[in-house]
C-alpha cells in the first residue's frame, strides 16, 4: 500500500513541519508529503522550485528534495478559513489530483511527530478511518446532550445519525483510504454547513462557549462524521497522541506556546515541566531537515534536562 502525507501550517509553525517529515522518515516513510501553507514560505526550503502538479496552478506548487526518497511539496493557498477548516477539502483535492495513485492519505498537525515504524500507520488505515480519541474522549456517550445539538446539524446537511458513538476524537490526525472517501466528503460538508447554516466565523479556530453548537469547526464536524459516517472507524485511545503516559505511535504537542517558542526553565518554576510531546521534538529536529541552530538546538536540550529535574520536586498540577 502506497500512502501520501498532508498538513496545513503558516508562520513558525514551519518548525512543527520540519519535526514531523524528520519523524516520518527517522520511522521508515519514503515519498511525498503535501504542506499546504498560507505567507511566505519556510526560510529552509527558500531553494524550492517550481513544479506542476495535477489540480494546482504552476505558480502556486514548490518542491523540496529533503532527500533523495523525501519530497516536500509546499501548496500556496489562498482561502478565507482558518487553516484547520481546510483539511477535509485539501485532502480531497489532493487524491482527487497530485496524489490520485496513492491508495490513501494521512492528515498530521504541523505540531506531530510520530514515534513508531510508519508500518503501522499503514496496517492501521487498512482497517477503516484511522482516528484517536480526545484527551478526554471517554466521557461523550451517545445521550450526552452536546451530541443531541449535532444531530441537528446532521440533520440540516441532509444526514442520519446511524453510529452510536462514546469517544470524542481529536482531528489533529487522521488516515484515509480511497473506500473511505466518503469520511472527507462528509465531514467536508458539515464543516459548509456549520459556516453557512450556524453562522461559525471560518476564520476562528475555537470559541470559549461549551454549550454552543461548535467549539471548534473542524473537530466538532469531524466527531459528527463519525457519527453519519457508513465508513468504518478503526480507533486508538488518547495515549496514541501522548496525552496519556502508555503511548507508542504519536506525540501531539497541543495547546501553546508551542515546543519551538517556549521557555523550558521558567515554564518549571511555574510548576509545568516539559511534556512528552515537547521532549518528542526536540528529538526530531536536525536530520534530514534542520530548522535551528546546532547551538539553540543543544541549549533545548539541555534546558529540558534542567527542567525535567525540576519537575521531580515542584509541579502546579
Amino acid at each position: 500500500m502506497q500512502s501520501a502525507i498532508c498538513t496545513l501550517f503558516e508562520g513558525n509553525y514551519h518548525h512543527g513541519v520540519a519535526a514531523l517529515c524528520n519523524s516520518l522518515y527517522t520511522n521508515g516513510y519514503r515519498g511525498n508529503v503535501y504542506a499546504g501553507y498560507r505567507g511566505a514560505l519556510p526560510p529552509w526550503a527558500s531553494h524550492a522550485t517550481s513544479v506542476e502538479i495535477p489540480g494546482y496552478d504552476h505558480q502556486s506548487v514548490k518542491v523540496f528534495s529533503a532527500t533523495e526518497d523525501l519530497k516536500i511539496y509546499f501548496i500556496e493557498l489562498k482561502i478565507n478559513t482558518h487553516l484547520a477548516h481546510h483539511k477535509p477539502d485539501f485532502m480531497l483535492k489532493l487524491l482527487q489530483g497530485p496524489a490520485d495513485f496513492f491508495d490513501g492519505i494521512f492528515y498530521f498537525d504541523p505540531d506531530i511527530v510520530i514515534k513508531c515504524k510508519w508500518i503501522l500507520f499503514q496496517k492501521w488505515v487498512q482497517n477503516g478511518a484511522a482516528i484517536v480519541q480526545e484527551i478526554n474522549g471517554n466521557i461523550m456517550p451517545p445521550n450526552h446532550p452536546t451530541r443531541f445539538l449535532w444531530a441537528e446539524v446532521i440533520r440540516v446537511a441532509g444526514e442520519e445519525v446511524i453510529n452510536q458513538v462514546q469517544y470524542y476524537y481529536n482531528c489533529g490526525f487522521c488516515g484515509i483510504t480511497k473506500k473511505d472517501i466518503n469520511f472527507l466528503k462528509f465531514w467536508s460538508k458539515l464543516i459548509s454547513v456549520a459556516i453557512n447554516k450556524f453562522d461559525q466565523n471560518p476564520m476562528i479556530f475555537a470559541n470559549d462557549d461549551k454549550t454552543s453548537f461548535f467549539w471548534s469547526i473542524d473537530q466538532d464536524t469531524f466527531n459528527m462524521t463519525v457519527m453519519c459516517t457508513g465508513c468504518t472507524v478503526c480507533d486508538m485511545g488518547p495515549e496514541a497522541m501522548d496525552f496519556i503516559h502508555g503511548g507508542f505511535t504519536m506525540s501531539h504537542a497541543v495547546g501553546n506556546p508551542k515546543p519551538w517558542a517556549k521557555s523550558y526553565l521558567i515554564s518549571a518554576l511555574k510548576g509545568m515541566p516539559p511534556s512528552s510531546p515537547e521532549k518528542a521534538f526536540w528529538n526530531n529536529v536536525g536530520l534530514p531537515i534542520s530548522t535551528l541552530s546546532v547551538s539553540l538546538v543543544n541549549y533545548k536540550n539541555i534546558s529540558i534536562k534542567i527542567a525535567s529535574f525540576v519537575g521531580r520536586f515542584y509541579r502546579k498540577y
